[in-house]
């Protein structure tokens, strides 16, 4: 017999980081809110993969998910900065890996303890 054995998280909040190789720009990445509700919240920002630290920030910040996490009434702050990492190297992942056509983190969990997981995780590759 065989068994996987996983952690259980206790979820906060429920992200999506993503990215593909669009025929007109390139690399591009993702980020918003995620899980079940993807696509009825829409809440998602698209940039190029090639991004600056200033532009993650903007990124986040831009969407719904993003303002929720900087603290809203009270709420501590998720560590923007680990997940300005996440997404960094994920584009970076995706830019030196040019056989990856897409992926996605969904969901990227942020749990009770304001961590990040990868509970599932996408990535399409071969040629275009």
């Amino acid at each position: 017999e065989n068994y996987l054995i996983q952690e259980f998280v206790s979820t906060k909040h429920e992200l999506l980081i993503g990215g593909y190789r669009d025929s007109s720009f390139g690399p591009v990445i993702m980020f918003g809110s995620g899980g079940k509700y993807v696509e009825v919240l829409d809440d998602t920002a698209i940039r190029s993969a090639f991004i600056t630290d200033e532009e993650i920030d903007e990124m986040i910040l831009s969407t719904k998910m993003g303002k929720i996490l900087s603290g809203v009434r009270g709420e501590n702050a998720a560590d923007l900065s680990q997940l300005k990492n996440i997404i960094k190297s994920t584009s970076q992942m995706l830019i030196e890996n040019q056989g990856i056509i897409e992926f996605d983190l969904n969901p990227l969990i942020l749990d009770i303890s304001n961590k990040f997981h990868a509970v599932d995780i996408r990535i399409k590759y071969g040629k275009q």
